[in-house]
């Protein structure tokens, strides 16, 4: 690819007599870290290769560590520069490597997923899942770099396309009205990606996110609006071990909190089955895993980095496109019977074991 090269320049450029960091997954080894590594090794830039387990069970403090043994074993120092190349877990945890490595080196992303180039990647936030919780450590580390090519995403798989897709519907519905009418009406362009139709999609969407982002940073107030569907979708994926993918999550818990908004008169009905539409046309999985409760979810919401005093809080929508302030605190606090009835909504009516 045609940005390997730039990317070997802006490292010489920026980063001369620094050794590289590649840090990916075993997956992305082979197709495009190797001849990458090959690259800066013939541009006699001293680089090494990090790699562990796709998966997001594999997005954890012993990876971390894992990595971080064996980049001081190869001798990285204070004069090192990592690249993630990846997806969404390999962005987080390199991103958390290199925020604490030696107290922090330069950060350079290559995101290879959709998730990752629309959200995972944009706004630095990274860290590693715990067994009580999803994101729980990590630290806020921006980078200094971020290259997106959307030529990666034809060897990613239809369900992981499908991730990042929801994450963009989500920049839409609570963002962006004009947004989410133009991923309405480019279904199909998108499903087949269209490459200018996707160019264009992801382009808004990082500039959706980025504009949030600069305003609120350390996600003390309007940040909280990212996390649109996300306190129920954590839940979900902590209590499935992962077997649930982000997008899918997400979806649910978008479904869900407009759900419940819905039942509070906040949200209106037409624009409740717009959001359902979009889902459907999108063809995203909707499934409630055995085992799993409204009881059990309540029960890990707590453990959301929105929550206070063990109460877990919601971003809602006040419409398509926007969502209330409540007074600059952009998520709120929800009745436990309504929460309930929203699960069960999800669980009984919408899904399918």
């Amino acid at each position: 690819m045609n940005f390997f090269a730039e990317m070997v320049s802006y490292l010489q450029s920026n980063y001369q007599n620094y050794k590289v960091a590649i840090i990916t997954n075993d997956t992305i080894l082979s197709l495009y870290a190797e001849p990458f590594y090959r690259l800066l090794k013939s541009a006699k830039i001293a680089a090494e290769l990090f790699s562990f387990p796709p998966g997001e069970q594999y997005k954890n403090r012993h990876t971390k560590e894992m990595i971080e043994d064996q980049m001081f074993f190869k001798a990285f120092g204070k004069d090192s520069v990592v690249v993630a190349m990846g997806g969404g877990v390999v962005t987080d945890i390199a991103g958390y490597v290199a925020a604490t490595f030696c107290r922090g080196v330069p950060l350079v992303m290559i995101p290879t997923s959709l998730l990752a180039m629309v959200d995972a990647s944009i706004g630095g936030k990274n860290g590693v899942d715990t067994p009580s919780g999803k994101n729980l450590i990590g630290t806020i580390y921006q980078p200094q770099k971020i290259i997106i090519d959307p030529k990666f995403l034809k060897s990613l798989p239809v369900a992981e396309f499908k991730n990042g897709i929801v994450e963009m519907i989500k920049h839409g519905a609570v963002l962006d009205a004009d947004y989410f009418g133009f991923m309405e009406k480019n279904v199909e362009n998108i499903l087949r990606q269209d490459q200018k139709v996707v160019e264009q999609a992801i382009q808004e969407s990082v500039r959706i996110k980025t504009a949030v982002v600069k305003e609120d940073e350390r996600e003390k107030a309007k940040r909280h609006l990212l996390n649109f569907g996300h306190t129920y979708a954590h839940a979900m994926e902590t209590l499935s071990n992962y077997s649930m993918g982000h997008g899918e999550a997400v979806a649910q818990g978008m479904l869900v909190e407009s759900y419940m908004g819905m039942l509070l008169g906040k949200f209106p009905q037409s624009d409740f089955e717009r959001l359902k539409k979009i889902v459907a046309d999108y063809a995203i999985p909707l499934y409630f895993p055995n085992g799993i409760d409204a009881k059990k979810i309540q029960a890990c919401m707590v453990y959301d980095k929105k929550a206070l005093k063990n109460t877990p809080r919601f971003v809602l929508l006040k419409t398509i496109g926007e969502a209330y302030d409540f007074q600059g605190r952009y998520c709120e606090y929800i009745d436990e019977s309504i929460i309930t009835k929203a699960i069960q909504w999800m669980q009984d009516d919408l899904c399918c074991n």
